[in-house]
């Protein structure tokens, strides 16, 4: 279980253009998801 609180917001982000550049990390993030 992530959490037990009752009102969690879960956000999907499907436009990645939505995020900030400065939030960026050249995919480093995505990659290391893919290997997991």
């Amino acid at each position: 279980m992530i959490t037990e609180d009752l009102n969690t917001e879960f956000w999907v982000i499907s436009d990645t253009h939505l995020i900030a550049k400065s939030l960026h990390d050249e995919g480093q993030a995505f990659s290391q998801m893919q290997k997991n």
